[in-house]
């Protein structure tokens, strides 16, 4: 019997999905699509670093393999990712690739363009051919070329002794450089193989030497002061150790995560899409910047104590740093009032240094060395939003909105965690997990209303004590926190070393001895956790045992629909499903009984029989235009499963009144409304009298305020013509 455990402290965004990034909000100028947290790094060329460290904790309790069976698998994620990003701002606009748009590689080709890293597979085209395997010429023009934004020095062009270079002289250079920087070798002495593809092991070890020339920019880590985990990857033995520690550092920077939660794949070629987003996450590290200003936050929220520090940077076209510059920043609280129609900075905007805020003048802030400005904002009122601009321009200059010439960063506010909630990716009925299943439970902070609070840093103290057939034999005590989204995961599986025989069984109690001030919301499929850690416990069980039924569940395909009297009746298709202890479709020829409360629903009472998946599905009608709240029912003795469906009928002509808002449908300008027995469809468009509180507002200010619990007053012109009247009292139904 195998345990494996693994904590992720961001979602697994990989080379097939998208790279990690935030984009600021689309009302003001772009300055940014990717902060990351992680780990402070070391700021000027000679790695002192002028970013104040931020405390982040390593995962206590490293999770050994057990002396004896069962053995114990590995326990950590990435914990060094960057803080902040290369990607944002200008780095970000377009750069007209036709193939990567929609792509997971979109944002880093358009990176890689914007720093003239990569030009493209053919520019009046548009390609960039994301799915092109990378060669290795392509890989020392990419690593060549992302020198210079990284601030790596490039040796002299010497002749490194290869014979199959036969090119051209600028990819010679790149060849050549890179080779006598140490970064890429040879596959001989003699021989590059610049047309062989890049290996997956081949990325790992030459990004690694490529962060170990480079200086660590704000909010990145220094690579050679990185420590990994064991092993995360079960398929990297077969490597050299060099190229194993690689591929273990650039997987803790978050350059990689892998091609699945524990494979990493060494062997297999890098596509172009794969190896831009590769870079783009490695220059996260580096002093690389977009260029001209650019504002970034390495949270970029507002958190209850409303602290936040602010990191502007300062580039040439070529990327270079400059150093010693003058650059206002100001902010304001109230910045739909922060000027006035001239353009001009009003009294709602702020400072953040000695000089006078909207002023270019000799007390603003001055960039260091490294081309930064870092400004630590510590508000101490409530507020609603928070932003940031800043600009340059000649002494004495006053700012002009109206001229758009700041770079501006909006920080969105953060509610206040109120608890922890803790939830797993289960099927909803299953009872236990499999032998070899793997589970992940997802911790995160919530506010008060239940919503997520992109909180990091917030610690938790996590009891772990696992049993083999009835026999405890391991409890840990571990410590984690919360990474960029206010949340942390944790993998747990069992395998089942003796397959030839059944009756194994595993199990795990999982609990939260100390979540602070904070409440623990127990969203476990099995009602599993508890906030004392006693061995009674509810455990999550993992078993060999052959499925059987034990639960029914009932789903239709959509919570509301259109009433109809046409003579051929709305409509409707409910579907149940028989499914075993794990959560599994299971009973082939099985019979289910649908019922349902309707009176014009047919037919009613039938009998289905199930697939080989334990799927029985019913079609049918109902005859009627008049609204309803219909309540189906399956039933396969001993269970029960039921299902509400609404039937909406049309407001008549001539009506007014009000009922309670049970559905809101956006989407297409609708909502269903209960009033007494009736259920009447609201359909609303622009030509409708739409009011909130008796005062006229558009459409999109009145979809924006209609939710569930709403009365909604409504009245339709006796006609049948002209426009309804739609007014939403807000919150008056609890």
């Amino acid at each position: 019997m195998v345990l494996w455990v693994a904590a992720y402290h961001v979602p697994k965004h990989e080379e097939r999905s998208n790279p990690v990034s935030f984009r600021v909000f689309p009302s003001v100028p772009t300055v940014g699509r990717g902060s990351i947290v992680g780990l402070p790094g070391r700021g000027e060329a000679g790695r002192r670093n002028w970013w104040i460290p931020l405390a982040v904790l390593a995962l206590l309790g490293s999770l050994l393999v057990a002396p004896a069976p069962p053995a114990l698998g590995v326990e950590g994620g990435p914990d060094h990712l960057a803080r902040l990003s290369a990607c944002v701002g200008a780095a970000l606009e377009p750069a007209g690739f036709h193939d990567t748009e929609g792509s997971f590689a979109e944002d880093a080709a358009d990176c890689l363009a914007h720093y003239e890293i990569t030009l493209g597979t053919n520019a009046e085209m548009g390609l960039f051919s994301p799915g092109q395997t990378v060669t290795r010429l392509q890989m020392a023009l990419f690593l060549t070329r992302a020198a210079g934004p990284a601030g790596v020095d490039l040796p002299e062009i010497s002749d490194q002794g290869f014979t199959d270079l036969d090119v051209g002289s600028a990819s010679q250079n790149a060849i050549n450089q890179m080779v006598g920087l140490g970064i890429i070798e040879g596959i001989s002495s003699t021989t590059f193989d610049p047309h062989g593809p890049v290996a997956r092991s081949d990325m790992a070890r030459w990004l690694a030497r490529f962060l170990s020339k480079a200086p660590t920019g704000p909010g990145g880590t220094d690579i050679d002061d990185i420590e990994p985990d064991e092993d995360h990857f079960t398929d990297v033995s077969s490597v050299d150790f060099r190229t194993r520690a690689a591929i273990r550092k650039i997987y803790e920077m978050g350059v990689t995560q892998g091609t699945s939660a524990f494979n990493f794949s060494p062997d297999r070629e890098v596509n172009r899409g794969q190896m831009a987003v590769f870079i783009s996450r490695m220059l996260a590290h580096t002093h690389a910047r977009p260029a001209g200003l650019t504002v970034q936050a390495a949270e970029p929220a507002l958190s209850g104590d409303k602290d936040i520090t602010v990191s502007v940077s300062y580039r040439d076209e070529n990327h270079e740093p400059r150093s010693g510059r003058l650059v206002d920043v100001f902010t304001s609280t109230n910045p739909e009032e922060a000027f006035d129609d001239t353009g001009r900075c009003t009294s709602h905007v702020s400072p953040t240094g000695l000089g006078r805020a909207c002023v270019m003048d000799s007390s603003d802030h001055l960039t260091s060395p490294a081309g930064y400005v870092r400004i630590d904002l510590d508000l101490a009122s409530d507020t609603g939003a928070l932003r940031v601009w800043a600009w340059r321009g000649p002494n004495g200059t006053l700012y002009d909105n109206n001229a758009r010439t700041a770079s501006v960063l909006d920080v969105r506010t953060l509610g206040i965690p109120t608890a922890l909630e803790v939830s797993d990716d289960m099927p909803a009925t299953a009872r236990k997990l499999r032998l070899g299943d793997t589970v992940t439970f997802t911790f995160r902070l919530v506010d008060a209303n239940g919503d997520p609070v992109p909180k990091p840093g917030v610690e938790f103290s996590l009891g772990v004590e696992r049993w083999l057939n009835g026999r405890s034999f391991r409890h840990d005590t571990i410590t984690k926190e919360t990474g960029p989204k206010g949340s942390f995961e944790m993998e747990f599986r069992h395998t089942d070393q003796d397959t030839d025989e059944l009756g194994d069984t595993a199990q795990l109690d999982l609990d939260v001895l100390d979540s602070g001030m904070l409440e623990v919301r127990d969203l476990t499929t099995v009602g599993m956790l508890t906030n004392d850690g006693n061995s009674d416990d509810r455990l999550l069980d993992w078993s060999d045992a052959e499925p059987v039924i034990t639960s029914l569940r009932l789903t239709v395909p959509d919570i509301y629909l259109m009433a109809s009297s046409d003579g051929f009746g709305a409509r409707n298709r409910a579907r149940a499903t028989l499914t075993d202890q794990y959560g599994s479709g299971v009973g082939s020829r099985e019979t289910i009984r649908f019922e349902s409360t309707d009176p014009s629903v047919t037919p009613n009472g039938t009998n289905r029989t199930t697939n080989v998946g334990g799927v029985a599905a019913l079609a049918y009608r109902r005859d009627s235009d008049s609204g309803a709240a219909e309540l189906i029912t399956a039933r396969h003795n001993p269970h029960k499963a039921t299902a509400r469906q609404f039937w909406a009928g049309r407001i008549p002509a001539g009506t007014s009144g009000s009922g309670e808002v049970i559905i809101v449908d956006p989407a297409n300008n609708r909502a269903v409304v209960v009033a007494g027995e009736d259920v009447w469809l609201v359909e609303y468009g622009t030509a409708d009298r739409l009011q909130i509180d008796s005062r006229r507002v558009r459409i999109l200010t009145f979809k924006e305020a209609l939710t569930v619990g709403d009365k909604l007053a409504f009245e339709t012109p006796s006609t049948g013509t002209g426009p309804n009247t739609y007014t939403p009292h807000q919150h008056l139904t609890p």
